[in-house]
């Protein structure tokens, strides 16, 4: 049986499945950049988050180092498993020691109670309960304007503390692409200024 989601968006005409289809992406991607945010603000950089977020995702269950790493590297990455330990020493030292259970040859898993308090809950709902109507259907964010001096100078923070883009287009609220075509304009006035 198809999701129901999956049944909204082949409901609709063929010309807003996909900008529908879209949207609903859209909704999933900026959820998880909250959530990162929130835990980030915690002290809690972006691998030990996608530890936390994995044993929270399956409280009560056990996962092995290697699944948790499988989780956060790709599978040329030059990193070494014994990092997994790491990142947990990481977490229990900002969260606290129970936190996160070390279960003895199987791996590490972290209590219901405890994914449900430390996981941050996304602003939104995960998935759009309807499906708009057609003239609905509009960019949630505004790339249409010009750029402020203040989003040029906020634009500039972030590049200089290494945010990722996704982050940076939240914060401005923008697209990733307006964000990288707007990035790329300010290091070629730089250049050209030089």
């Amino acid at each position: 049986m198809d999701h129901p989601v999956i049944k909204q968006i082949t409901d609709l005409p063929q010309e807003d499945q996909l900008e529908y289809a879209i949207e609903v992406i859209r909704a999933l991607v900026n959820d998880d950049v909250t959530v990162l945010a929130q835990l980030r603000a915690k002290g809690i950089s972006t691998k030990p988050a996608g530890i936390l977020l994995a044993l929270g995702a399956r409280p009560g269950t056990a996962l092995t180092k290697e699944q948790l790493f499988n989780h956060l590297y790709p599978l040329d990455s030059d990193a070494e498993m014994k990092i997994i330990d790491v990142f947990v020493c990481k977490l229990r030292k900002i969260l606290g020691k129970d936190v996160i259970e070390t279960i003895w040859g199987q791996g590490y898993r972290m209590t219901p109670e405890k994914a449900e308090e430390i996981i941050p809950k996304p602003l939104t709902p995960r998935i759009p309960v309807t499906p708009p109507n057609r003239n609905a259907l509009v960019k949630s964010r505004d790339d249409s304007r010009r750029w402020t001096p203040e989003e040029d100078e906020q634009l500039v923070e972030m590049l200089l503390s290494d945010e990722s883009m996704a982050m940076m287009a939240h914060r401005l609220r923008r697209s990733e692409r307006a964000v990288s075509d707007r990035r790329r304009n300010l290091l070629q006035r730089a250049r050209n200024t030089a």
